[in-house]
């Protein structure tokens, strides 16, 4: 069985790690898919010299001393040409100019594990915790013995923070200070300048993939979520498009009715309606033997008579008896023409409507 402390120092370690390493895994991320935002400059320290290297080669190599000298017109361009490609450097100094100390604390001390270790530092190193930079990295914790074995490195503050300044100055950006060690292929020690002791826990490579398996299920999920969420808009836009081209069909087919019906209703209609022949034979009932009809047009519901009467008037007034005409008036009455006795009149009206 699993104590609480051992849980708890279980989980807040595997937070630390967590945290600490998830930087660099989006940095891998980023790498892979945009390598040039990933590009940076390795600065190589050793005791006399500093050598610049830019994709394993090196590109430029100048004396530590160079620092606080003039530059050649040849280190200056160089070293424009750098900044063109990348301005992000790495300094990696060497092993051999750093303190370091491995050592054992027991397990309880986990969830303090940054406080521990700073108040040991004035008994691991040669100098006050104020003049390092300071890291740390968990290499193994044994949960039966209630141990975990840590290793401590620093470096000394003023000849970095000095460093760094120079460095500074050529318009370069310090991204990251490490050791170069063979111990340290993965540089895992990280030192930042500004800080008083700088400690981050840094994960074994056991731990380290955990945290990409992690991050692989991670992806998956995510990748899973994209794709079902793709396969559900896509299955949502093809029944909407079923859905629109049947209604699109239904709509054709009620138009395509419609069409049919129309005719048959504009028969209807006419069937209903008195026709013209109807009209004008009542017309010639209506109007007296000493009157003629010359005109008779229809448009529609719209009639229009034209005819010569002795008494016009009188014409309007029978015409108005019709049983298929209604809204009878007379437009115009005018002399035929001198002897003739009869007057020209012209009579507007319309046809009643048929009954439902």
């Amino acid at each position: 069985m699993i104590s609480a402390l051992q849980l708890s120092s279980r989980s807040v370690a595997f937070w630390q790690w967590w945290t600490a390493e998830l930087i660099d895994l989006w940095a891998i991320v980023v790498g892979a898919v945009a390598p040039g935002w990933r590009t940076e400059i390795a600065v190589a320290i050793t005791p006399g010299n500093l050598k610049f290297v830019m994709g394993g080669h090196t590109v430029l190599e100048v004396p530590r001393i160079k620092l606080n000298a003039g530059w050649s017109a040849e280190e200056k361009g160089k070293i424009e040409g750098l900044l063109q490609q990348c301005k992000s450097i790495r300094l990696d100094y060497p092993a051999a100019e750093a303190f370091r100390y491995r050592g054992v604390m027991p397990l309880a001390v986990s969830s303090y594990l940054l406080n521990a270790i700073a108040l040991q530092l004035p008994k691991w190193m040669p100098l006050k915790a104020g003049a390092l930079l300071t890291d740390y990295r968990v290499i193994r914790r044994d949960v039966d013995a209630g141990t975990i074995e840590i290793e401590v490195a620093a470096l000394k503050r003023a000849e970095v923070e000095w460093l760094v300044a120079q460095v500074r100055s050529l318009g370069f950006r310090i991204k990251r200070i490490g050791l170069m060690d063979a111990d340290d292929r993965d540089r895992m020690f990280s030192f930042s300048v500004g800080k008083t002791a700088q400690l981050r826990p840094s994960a074994n490579r056991a731990e380290r993939l955990l945290l990409a398996a992690a991050a692989v299920l991670g992806c998956a999920i995510l990748v899973s979520g994209a794709i079902e969420g793709f396969r559900s808009h896509r299955t949502l836009a093809l029944t909407t498009q079923t859905t629109h081209m049947a209604a699109s069909e239904a709509a054709v087919r009620r138009q395509e009715v419609i069409e049919r019906i129309e005719p048959l209703q504009v028969l209807s209609t006419l069937e209903a309606s008195p026709s013209s022949s109807e009209l004008i034979l009542q017309l010639s009932q209506l109007v007296p033997d000493d009157s003629w009809l010359t005109t008779f047009e229809r448009r529609d519901r719209q009639i229009r008579i034209v005819g010569l009467s002795p008494d016009a008037a009188g014409i309007v007034k029978r015409v108005a008896t019709s049983a298929l005409l209604s809204e009878v008036s007379l437009r115009s009455s005018m002399s035929a023409g001198i002897g003739t006795g009869l007057d020209r009149f012209e009579i507007a009206a319309e046809f009643k409507s048929a009954s439902p």
